[in-house]
């Protein structure tokens, strides 16, 4: 998690807001302020983004998050890819004609 308690330099769970060392809580409101409290503090992490087993089109690097969601689908053919994608979109289009 990239929150840090700033007094034990603990671990915040960012939805249970708990300190992993101390146990200190924050209240719910925590969550939705632009601005956190002094004593916990925002670390940015360097994401390093790993080309996984999927060989796909290297101008999916160009775009934020292509490249870790390409390298997660299977190792399909083109194909069957397009296929798949065109026998969701025609899934879709059917259901949404059946509801109107």
């Amino acid at each position: 998690m990239p929150y840090v308690h700033a007094e034990d330099s603990g671990r915040i769970h960012f939805w249970r807001r708990k300190c992993v060392v101390c146990g200190k809580v924050w209240p719910v409101k925590v969550l939705f302020q632009t601005k956190y409290p002094d004593d916990m503090t925002f670390v940015k992490r360097d994401v390093v983004i790993s080309k996984g087993k999927t060989s796909y089109a290297s101008w999916a690097e160009k775009f934020p998050q292509a490249a870790f969601v390409a390298s997660r689908l299977p190792n399909w053919p083109r194909w069957a890819r397009i296929g798949f994608v065109l026998l969701c979109v025609a899934i879709t289009v059917v259901i949404i004609y059946l509801i109107k």
